[in-house]
């Protein structure tokens, strides 16, 4: 092997040795094995920058023990990666000489400051999931994950491999302990499922056991209440005592009542019961409307007077039997059921038809509003149309006529 040596004087401070066969350059050393070598020993390999001093800090690269080196002179100054020439250089990254790397940023708060996204891949080998782990000084092997579950699920695993927190890109929604399919899911286990706060004795929350939804306070004594936030206020509609007592606005009622509807546009609220028995009045009379008379007559026997010690409501219901007269060229008949209360005019509450020859139970029920007082209640029955009307049942023994009347508040 042909060597050419070349040695300057040590003013210089450099000794080359070139080997023109394999054109590799040493420095610090003769036996080069690459195309640019130097010597064995540690310490600065290259200096790009110096500021001329003995003990002065430089920009270059040097070797330690296991250790490769690239080093500015300061800590207020950075290395920077990019492309371009350095007179017109673009920077993709920077290392800070405080230790922070920026990427997509030059001025990086954080060990790792990154402006844009970051994107994890693995070889499609889902055992071994991508994901960013964390761990706590003090123990020695990460306690969670941040990663993909699946292709389509991301989620925080535990260091024990639970993965507890699940976000589905398919669905949009939340799952704990589960992949979810809905905005919020749970895994399909009975138990406690959702602590709103825990008690000193129990949590206040949600649960499901075997067909049960579970709503639950945190101690013998807490309410459950259904209400209203109006501008940070709580408003009480309905409370489910300790005891299982229900609050309608922060009234409970008291013994023996029952709590009633008022409609969509208004509360409910407690009544007492007036009669808890309904009276059954039977008519054991026939009447005939004839086709002259347009008045409403009334049904004989199906009357009532009543006292209420306070304004509440009523339900009548009621059975008449109709036949009509027969006609050769006559056509359908059409009548109506009445109530006369006796404070006013009667009114109509129901209405029907019956073919001519024929006979048929017209039955249906009525909700009144009364006031306090005596009070009546008289039902009638009007021929509006057709052959006169027969009212009363053919076999008295086996059905009557009847009104049910019924003081339900």
């Amino acid at each position: 092997m042909i060597k050419t040596i070349i040695k300057i004087s040590s003013s210089f401070f450099l000794f080359t040795v070139v080997n023109v066969s394999a054109q590799n350059v040493g420095i610090g050393t003769s036996t080069p094995r690459f195309p640019l070598s130097f010597s064995t020993s540690l310490g600065q390999k290259i200096g790009l920058w110096d500021d001329l001093n003995a003990n002065g800090y430089n920009y270059g690269i040097g070797i330690q023990s296991g250790l490769l080196q690239f080093h500015t002179d300061y800590s207020f100054s950075d290395v920077l990666i990019g492309y371009g020439k350095s007179s017109g250089f673009t920077e993709n990254f920077r290392f800070k000489g405080n230790g922070n790397v920026g990427i997509g940023t030059s001025d990086p708060q954080f060990l790792l400051d990154v402006n844009g996204q970051i994107k994890l891949r693995n070889d499609g080998n889902l055992s071994i999931p991508q994901g960013i782990l964390f761990n706590a000084g003090a123990f020695p092997f990460p306690v969670a994950m941040l990663g993909m579950r699946s292709d389509l699920t991301w989620g925080l695993m535990s260091g024990s491999g639970n993965w507890g927190l699940n976000y589905s890109y398919l669905y949009g929604g939340l799952g704990v302990n589960c992949e979810p399919t809905s905005p919020l899911m749970f895994p399909s286990v009975l138990g406690k499922k959702i602590s709103l706060y825990p008690g000193a004795t129990g949590d206040v929350g949600f649960g499901v056991s075997g067909n049960r939804l579970q709503i639950f306070s945190d101690n013998p004594n807490a309410d459950i209440a259904i209400g209203k936030d109006v501008n940070g206020t709580f408003t009480e509609n309905f409370t489910i005592k300790p005891n299982g007592a229900l609050a309608v606005s922060g009234n409970t009622g008291t013994t023996g009542q029952y709590l009633m509807s008022n409609g969509p546009s208004a509360p409910p609220e407690w009544k007492t019961l007036t009669s808890n028995l309904p009276e059954k009045i039977l008519n054991t009379q026939r009447v005939t409307v004839l086709s002259s008379n347009n008045f409403p007559e009334f049904i004989p026997g199906l009357t009532k007077q009543y006292n209420m010690p306070a304004a509440g409501k009523v339900m009548v219901s009621f059975e008449v039997e109709v036949e009509t007269v027969v006609c050769s060229f006559c056509g359908i008949s059409t009548y109506e059921i009445w109530i006369d209360d006796k404070s006013g005019s009667p009114k109509m509450i129901f209405k029907d038809y019956l073919e001519n020859g024929s006979r048929k139970f017209t039955s249906g029920k009525i909700l009144m509003d009364v006031p306090a007082g005596t009070n009546y209640c008289d039902l009638l029955i009007k021929r509006v149309s057709g052959p006169s009307i027969i009212v009363g049942a053919v076999d008295q023994v086996q059905r009557n006529n009847y009104m049910i009347f019924e003081i339900i508040d």
